[in-house]
């Protein structure tokens, strides 16, 4: 009898390791913020990189549960904050969302210079923006 924790990743399967059933949902969780943490960052220095003219300073990223939005941009703060459940979206949405964020840096609106610097990046961003219809805000 082991008190090890633990979540695998394994041929397409979540193996969860815990002595105490109750712990599993908790073990998830967890699982799912760490491997979010570690796409989006990846995602968020790829596009900033290649937003880089258009940006003073890399911007802090924060990952927490949203009822309402995909992604927010705080200005003041340079910092985004993307919503866990995007966890469960195609990586090319979630590297729309966070193009969507960094353009906010440039342009806090939704005007046309937005749009028009949104789309060097991300050529459909319309398409995408109707794509991200089809999914779930709130995932569990």
């Amino acid at each position: 009898y082991s008190n090890h924790q633990d979540v695998i990743l394994c041929n397409n399967r979540i193996i969860v390791h815990s002595a105490n059933d109750k712990n599993i949902e908790k073990l998830l969780e967890k699982f799912r913020y760490e491997q979010a943490e570690i796409v989006f960052n990846e995602i968020l220095y790829r596009s900033f990189t290649a937003m880089q003219k258009h940006l003073k300073f890399y911007p802090k990223l924060t990952i927490k549960s949203a009822k309402s939005r995909w992604g927010c941009c705080y200005i003041r703060e340079n910092r985004i904050m993307l919503n866990i459940s995007l966890i469960h979206v195609p990586l090319s949405l979630i590297e729309y969302v966070i193009f969507h964020e960094l353009v906010h840096f440039v342009y806090p609106d939704h005007s046309r210079s937005f749009h028009n610097l949104l789309s060097m990046y991300v050529h459909d961003e319309k398409k995408k923006r109707n794509e991200l219809k089809y999914y779930n805000i709130m995932y569990k």
